[in-house]
């Protein structure tokens, strides 16, 4: 009796044991029932200085203002929770709820994610953010798995950066070694105008810049400054050839499970912090503008843009003809330009 006694007990207390764990796994993602206060896990790789990390504090503003608390962002800036392909896979799995992912992570799942790396089809901030909030833009999530695209955060017009000379026609970047993002149409663009792209990943690459493995960068003005690459190139030429799109997703299922009531009160917020994206980024591109003059830096216009402009036709071509989302793409960004 005893025996059966001290068995029933031991049970008792392993079953007490599960739930326990149970309950704190399932409290680990920051859920709670639906009309609860709800925590939503998001991370990106850039410094809390960065345009991202900004844009989020005032998306988590937003979001608590309009839930009256009951919605708010936990946020995992600097890499923190992996890197970019890392965290992806983590909210298409769940374990993540949102990230901000730049389109060059997402081309490795959908092509037509190359479609923000047309040369030299939008022109400024402005066309920028009237292209991101076109059908053709936010379609282009429709083709990946397991997340739900709100919208995108921009980090910038794209440069180029080197030391000693600067670079003013096309002719400069014959055999350079340009640090790239390795997207093929990126790639594809930089060799046509004579280049040598590199891909070199960001952590790794004020070293690379110091010791010549590049010798001009392919870069906006934020990421410029905030990793100090001016201590070793004081050369800007500035080309917008490129803006720097990233999208903010969430997994899907959880997307899902939020009432329309909350999932109103998000995307609301996420414009807001959208349009605070965009005042700041185009702030920073004057006050970074400045502050790299200040720290010696020297800022020339390319001379003659045709020939870019030639290259860049080739690559819309080639990429429109590969992909419909890409050539619709191209043909709403060119009449944004206009």
């Amino acid at each position: 009796m005893k025996r059966k006694t001290v068995l029933v007990f031991i049970l008792l207390m392993f079953l007490l044991i599960s739930t326990a764990c149970g309950n704190e796994q399932s409290s680990g993602n920051n859920h709670s029932e639906k009309g609860g206060e709800r925590k939503i896990k998001i991370g990106h790789l850039a410094p809390e200085n960065n345009v991202w990390h900004q844009s989020l504090l005032k998306f988590d503003e937003e979001l608590k203002s309009r839930s009256n608390g009951r919605l708010s962002l936990d946020i995992y800036p600097n890499a923190t929770l992996g890197n970019e392909a890392d965290m992806f896979q983590q909210v298409q799995a769940g374990s993540l709820d949102m990230m901000i992912v730049t389109a060059a992570e997402m081309a490795n799942y959908s092509d037509s994610f190359s479609a923000w790396f047309m040369p030299f089809i939008l022109k400024d901030h402005e066309d920028s953010y009237k292209m991101a909030a076109t059908d053709e833009a936010l379609g282009l999530f429709d083709n990946i798995n397991g997340v739900e695209g709100l919208g995108y955060y921009f980090a910038g017009m794209r440069h180029v950066l080197t030391k000693g000379n600067p670079i003013t026609d096309i002719d400069d970047f014959k055999g350079a070694s340009i640090r790239v993002t390795p997207s093929p149409a990126i790639v594809d663009f930089w060799e046509k105008v004579g280049a040598g792209p590199t891909p070199v990943p960001l952590p790794e690459l004020y070293s690379a810049f110091q010791t010549n493995v590049v010798n001009v960068i392919d870069i906006d003005l934020d990421a410029t400054i905030g990793n100090a690459y001016y201590e070793v190139g004081d050369q800007l030429t500035t080309m917008n050839h490129m803006v720097w799109a990233s999208g903010v997703v969430i997994n899907e299922a959880l997307w899902a499970d939020f009432s329309e009531e909350e999932q109103k009160i998000i995307k609301e917020a996420l414009q807001v912090s959208i349009g605070f994206n965009k005042e700041n980024n185009i702030e920073r591109e004057e006050s970074n503008l400045k502050a790299f003059k200040e720290q010696g830096g020297k800022v020339t216009e390319l001379s003659n843009i045709k020939p870019f402009m030639k290259v860049a036709e080739e690559i819309h071509k080639k990429y429109g003809g590969q992909d419909d989302s890409i050539q619709t793409f191209i043909e709403k960004a060119k009449e944004i330009a206009e």
